[in-house]
């Protein structure tokens, strides 16, 4: 996770096909008679740096309640099922998309049923099911993404930043969901299509752009939802046809958008008409700032500057430091920047430390080892644990009392400040 509030983008789809009763919880929030009643722990390894968490929380779980069963699912967690299941204890690894394995295996336990015939399923008992189930657009489209009421504290941590917020921070809940996975080739991102097929044994796929339409319809309805987060770049990537029906209704949502390349300027301005306000991340590069194949400078100087004229909406130039050895990449960004004077947001680093897996989607135990001897290490001192509480607690009380376009200054200064090169 980044932060407390974010979950994976799909995990409330796929609860809502769980036949059976589930709540969520934060870990603080797990008592021990809530552990000892559960039958059955789900948890998301989705993220690599997930994996010291994951060990602790199932240890806590395994040693006040020996019979329950966990099960994990997530991009991490399906790169390392014999890992998992052998070293941090966790019974059933589902790998790959979850839609129908995740809740034909919770039938399974909960009615002690076979579960040999439940696909993509890796067991610390020697079940290893074939990896036979890829998402569909057919099902991708069945998904219901914005029911909440399963983890009541989320819900409510939610409510708390739309009350304040119409813009901060992003990856927050809701997100518009076109696609799983992403259309672009970019070599360095887990959701690129080349990784796709490894991790998920799949390419990209596609909901239908009136489903789109439905979910901004039905977050528009919403009276505690100020503001809706776009990660996968629709607008510049998808035909002309699916952004007009996507987009053909305007709202009263503010927007959070990160453009993966240039988007071509009226569909800027259908993005304009359709949403209230937002902020607007303009990628330097033509592939989601991971590469340094650079847009034309002039053409995102245009962009930048229409956006920043409607007085509606924020302009954030997006880069990646980790090209910073590039003297044109450095010289695009400062012209950029300087003739803009727009706020700049820097994402190096995102993908350095994820694991890749082959092409059976399995990753290296050498991987594994690196990530798993992180939840190895000695308790934390209450010294360190206070600072990391103080923090945290700062934190929350910049996001829920500071208004967005100085959090954005903020984080803009603060980006300048350790850039040197950002002139």
């Amino acid at each position: 996770m980044f932060y407390r509030c974010t979950i994976p983008m799909s995990l409330p789809a796929l609860i809502k096909r769980i036949d059976y009763p589930v709540k969520g919880f934060y870990p603080e929030e797990l008592t021990a008679d809530i552990i000892r009643k559960a039958e059955i722990a789900i948890i998301d390894i989705h993220w690599n740096y997930a994996l010291a968490g994951a060990y602790q929380l199932v240890k806590d779980l395994k040693e006040l309640n020996p019979e329950i069963i966990v099960i994990a699912g997530g991009m991490t967690a399906s790169m390392y099922p014999e890992q998992l299941t052998q070293k941090l204890d966790i019974d059933y690894v589902i790998r790959g998309d979850g839609e129908i394995p995740l809740p034909a295996l919770v039938n399974a336990i909960s009615e002690k049923t076979d579960m040999t015939h439940i696909p993509n399923v890796f067991g610390k008992n020697g079940l290893v099911t074939e990896w036979s189930y890829f998402l569909t657009s057919e099902e991708l489209n069945k998904n219901e993404f914005y029911d909440l009421r399963f983890f009541p504290s989320y819900q409510s941590d939610i409510r708390k930043i739309h009350k304040r917020h119409f813009g901060w921070p992003n990856y927050t809940f809701p997100y518009l969901l076109p696609f799983r996975g992403c259309p672009m080739p970019c070599p360095s991102c887990a959701g690129g299509i080349g990784e796709q097929k490894k991790l998920f044994r799949r390419g990209c796929v596609v909901r239908d752009a009136e489903k789109l339409a439905g979910d901004l319809s039905l977050l528009n309805s919403f009276k505690d939802i100020r503001f809706v987060n776009v990660i996968h770049d629709f607008v510049s990537l998808m035909p002309e046809d699916y952004v007009n029906t996507a987009l053909s209704t305007p709202n009263r949502l503010s927007l959070v958008y990160e453009f993966t390349t240039a988007p071509p300027p009226e569909r800027l301005e259908r993005l304009f008409g359709t949403f209230r306000r937002g902020v607007l991340y303009f990628s330097i590069d033509k592939m989601h700032t991971q590469s340094d194949h650079l847009i034309d400078p002039s053409v995102l100087i245009n962009l930048i500057e229409k956006t920043k004229k409607t007085g509606r909406f924020i302009p954030v130039l997006y880069y990646n430091s980790t090209f910073k050895s590039n003297p044109e990449y450095v010289k695009v960004l400062n012209a950029v920047a300087r003739q803009t004077r727009c706020l700049t947001a820097d994402v190096s680093g995102w993908w350095e430390d994820f694991p890749r897996p082959d092409e059976n989607g399995i990753a290296s135990t050498e991987s594994f080892a690196k990530f798993f001897d992180l939840s190895q290490k000695p308790k934390l001192s209450i010294f360190t644990k206070l600072k990391r509480w103080l923090v945290f607690r700062l934190y929350l009380v910049f996001t829920f009392i500071l208004p967005d376009i100085l959090l954005l200054k903020i984080k803009s200064a603060y980006v300048r400040l350790f850039n040197p090169y950002l002139q």
